[in-house]
């Protein structure tokens, strides 16, 4: 599959993703939970690709047996892990343990997953346990913020089920913020994104100051947006601050 093919199938793909303190903790997709550090695009190519020879959690019920920490799959099982190159580590065995003795092709011991992708991951924080311990409840005056940011990105870039489906992930993500600081500042350079940019993504990724009124120039280092819509925008979100400042 190539780059530009993996990248159309993650946009269009049917991901749900789950914060915590703006960092996503896992997604679902295909009805399957794997861990924020599961490469997207190995998910989507085993769906896609894995029925015939049963690889991958969608396909192999060891996957999920073997391989899930806290209710989601960290990597392939002992059977599937040479399909993904051992790119996901040896896989997991019977017993919920991660093989240590698998040689790739070129006779070299297959690195483990956690010297990979799971590399610096505290197994304790993974799963559904961690991300819904505690609901993050929101003051009055963030709840109101939040809806009128929800209210505005709909009225703007809500035209398709795609579009609404990206901006409540955005929403999502904007609410798992405990420091109402941190909140604010989402809600403010978000509504700089512009319309390409609202589709499913992990927003978590997302290179935030890019979208500031400053900070607004593509690789090409040419402006997104011009002087007079940039100020259109601080004018949206200073109107917006004043209706909250109303409020309290």
């Amino acid at each position: 599959m190539s780059m530009s093919c993996i990248s159309r199938a993650m946009q269009e793909a049917d991901v749900k993703y789950f914060y915590k303190e703006g960092e996503l903790q896992y997604y679902l997709y295909q009805n399957v939970c794997y861990a924020a550090q599961y490469p997207l695009y190995w998910a989507v190519f085993q769906y896609e690709n894995g029925g015939i020879l049963e690889v991958g959690p969608a396909h192999c019920a060891q996957c999920i047996i073997n391989c899930s920490v806290g209710g989601v799959v960290v990597g392939p099982c002992e059977k599937c892990a040479c399909h993904y190159n051992y790119e996901l580590g040896p896989g997991f065995d019977k017993f919920r343990k991660e093989r240590t003795d698998v040689i790739d092709e070129d006779g070299q011991i297959v690195l483990s997953a956690f010297e990979m992708h799971l590399k610096g991951v505290d197994l304790n924080n993974i799963g559904h346990h961690y991300t819904f311990d505690e609901p993050v409840q929101l003051d009055e005056s963030l709840e109101l913020e939040c809806t009128e940011l929800r209210d505005r990105l709909y009225e703007s870039h809500g035209d398709s089920k795609v579009d609404r489906e990206g901006i409540e992930g955005l929403m999502q993500f904007i609410k798992s913020f405990t420091n109402p600081d941190e909140m604010r500042k989402k809600i403010d350079t978000a509504l700089l994104i512009q319309y390409s940019q609202i589709y499913n993504r992990n927003w978590a990724e997302t290179e935030w100051d890019w979208f500031t009124g400053q900070l607004n120039k593509n690789e090409g280092n040419e402006w997104w947006f011009t002087n007079e819509e940039c100020e259109s925008i601080r004018t949206s979100q200073e109107t917006i601050r004043n209706m909250v400042a109303e409020t309290r």
